[in-house]
């Protein structure tokens, strides 16, 4: 755990007002900016798509006001994958940053493969070598359940999916399921998986949140993907509707949620834009309860997590843009792929935490 990356509460209502009123009016902890040396890429992240044009940007120094020319080189094993090189004209003054452009070399599918990228900046007169640069780029397949179709189909995922945009990122990258389009009918869904759809206004659905929670207190997992809007009462108290059901775990998550499925995937910055936090989750207090309010932007927390002790099941509201940029970056697509690897393991572990963590 990293600081406030996980924070676990599990107590009635005056913990939750603690946490809350500790935490109202604070923005979960931001990434720190990046200290800029001579020669770096302004971008952070590290991992490129199989197939997919990667982009990184350049700062070039004020002190090279000569004509120069920027090499790069993306190697594995030993062997040159791509290489490339850009004219950069003289200036008398500073430079805007110099984007390199690769295409990155298809993959079989399941495959992944970890590469160095090399680049280098060249002055003239004489050609004579100024600055280098090299970093790890995690190269990824497109398809990140190439290894996992039959899995996939015994999970029997259900989606409720007002908006449609994540019916169709399941259906471009083969995620096979059942569609729920009568929300009324999901206070008897019988499934043990339902997924959220992302953009999805919860004032507009003001019975769903209850019923979410219901049937997590059933043991159900339900995962919701970067909601648009809305607010969600926290459980402070007892449930009537299950006989001495207990409250749920809490955590709080920051960017760091990512780093914890997969340490490989970019926790801080995704392409094209930096953007990885579509909407945020702000806690609120509110009289004798707790509220978590969903606001558009990286201004609050991108994760909360309820875990139900036990036999419960596990509800997480997640933040992150994965249906905005699917196609643009190779981390949303992979992370979407780990969430659902986790929550389909709930069961498991719980077993094991019931069992003293005996296989």
């Amino acid at each position: 755990m990293h600081g406030p990356a996980l924070l676990r509460r599990r107590h009635f209502v005056a913990a939750y007002i603690a946490l809350a009123i500790s935490w109202v009016g604070a923005p979960a902890p931001a990434n720190s900016a990046r200290a800029q040396v001579e020669f770096e890429p302004i971008e952070s992240w590290r991992t490129a798509l199989a197939g997919s044009d990667f982009v990184l940007s350049f700062p070039i120094p004020v002190d090279v006001a000569a004509e120069a020319t920027i090499v790069w080189s993306l190697t594995a094993g030993g062997r040159v994958l791509v290489r490339g090189e850009r004219s950069i004209p003289p200036a008398d003054q500073a430079r805007p940053p110099v984007a390199i452009s690769l295409r990155m070399p298809e993959l079989n599918e399941g495959v992944a493969l970890a590469t160095s990228l090399e680049v280098g900046l060249y002055a003239d007169p004489g050609g004579s070598h100024r600055l280098t640069w090299q970093g790890p780029i995690q190269l990824l397949h497109r398809n990140p359940f190439f290894a996992s179709s039959r899995w996939l189909k015994e999970l029997n995922i259900d989606l409720f999916d007002p908006e449609k945009k994540t019916a169709a990122v399941f259906e471009q990258l083969g995620v096979p399921y059942r569609a729920q389009n009568n929300v009324n009918a999901l206070s008897h869904f019988t499934g043990s998986m339902l997924v959220v759809g992302a953009g999805l206004d919860f004032n507009q659905y003001r019975g769903l949140w209850p019923t979410l929670l219901d049937l997590t207190k059933q043991g159900k997992v339900v995962f919701v993907l970067a909601p648009a809007a809305g607010s969600l009462e926290l459980p402070t108290k007892r449930a009537a509707s299950v006989t001495d059901a207990p409250l749920p775990d809490l955590d709080l998550r920051d960017c760091n949620a990512i780093a914890n499925l997969d340490g490989k995937l970019d926790h801080a910055e995704w392409p094209p834009h930096g953007t990885v936090v579509k909407s945020s989750l702000i806690l609120e207090a509110r009289g004798t309860t707790v509220a978590v309010r969903i606001a558009d932007g990286d201004i609050g927390w991108p994760w909360i997590e309820l875990k139900y002790p036990g036999r419960g099941g596990r509800v997480i509201v997640c933040g992150f843009a994965i249906v905005d940029t699917i196609d643009a970056a190779a981390t949303p697509r992979h992370l979407l792929a780990r969430i659902i690897e986790d929550l389909a393991e709930w069961p498991d572990q719980v077993d094991q935490a019931t069992d003293g963590g005996k296989p």
